[in-house]
C-alpha cells in the first residue's frame, strides 16, 4: 500500500531506478540495511534463521540480528561483524487506513530525548529509542510513512520498538 506501483516486496522499482527516478525508492519497511557502498548489497545476503525460546536470531555474514518482543516492545540487538552496514531505516505507518485518505498529514512526530514518537492522527503510534547509536529524521518524500534513520556508534547497538495500536 506504501508503493502500490512496486509489485512485490522490493524497497527500490527496479524499472524507476533503471530511468533514474527520484521516486525508485518510495518503500520503506522496518529494519531495512543500508550498507556503506551501493555495490554491496546487504540484503543479497543470505541469512539463517534460528529460533531460541522467546527470541528470532538472524545471522548473516555481515551481521547478526536478535529479535526479542517484551510485552509491547520489540527489541532488535544488532552485532556488525565487517564494517559494510552504513544505517538502519525504519518506516513508521501507524494506521495505516488513515494514512491512506488523509496522507502524510495523517502522521505527527515528536522528538523526545533519545528517541521518536510516530502517531496516527487518529490511533496507533510507535516509538523508536536506540542504545549506541542516533536517531536521524530525514526530509524525503516516502508516501504514507515516517522514515527513521538509526546510525550505529559501534558493533553492538539496540533500536527499540515500542508499538501501541
Amino acid at each position: 500500500m506504501n508503493f502500490p506501483t512496486n509489485e512485490g516486496e522490493a524497497q527500490v522499482n527496479p524499472y524507476l531506478k533503471r530511468i533514474g527516478s527520484p521516486y525508485a525508492s518510495h518503500k520503506l519497511s522496518s529494519l531495512t540495511d543500508i550498507p556503506k557502498s551501493r555495490d554491496d548489497l546487504l540484503e543479497d545476503e543470505l541469512y539463517r534463521l534460528e529460533v531460541k525460546g522467546d527470541e528470532v536470531q538472524v545471522k548473516g555474514r555481515s551481521l547478526e540480528k536478535t529479535l526479542r518482543l517484551t510485552g509491547d516492545t520489540l527489541e532488535v540487538s544488532y552485532l556488525i561483524r565487517d564494517n559494510r552496514l552504513k544505517e538502519v531505516l525504519i518506516g513508521a505507518s501507524p494506521d495505516i487506513l488513515n494514512l491512506i485518505s488523509s496522507g502524510r498529514e495523517g502522521l505527527e512526530t515528536t522528538t523526545l530525548k533519545g528517541a521518536v514518537l510516530v502517531r496516527g492522527s487518529k490511533r496507533g503510534e510507535v516509538k523508536i529509542s536506540t542504545e549506541n547509536a542516533n536517531l536521524f529524521l530525514p526530509e524525503n518524500e516516502i508516501p504514507l510513512t515516517r522514515e527513521v534513520k538509526i546510525i550505529p556508534l559501534s558493533r553492538r547497538f539496540k533500536i527499540l520498538l515500542t508499538l501501541k495500536p
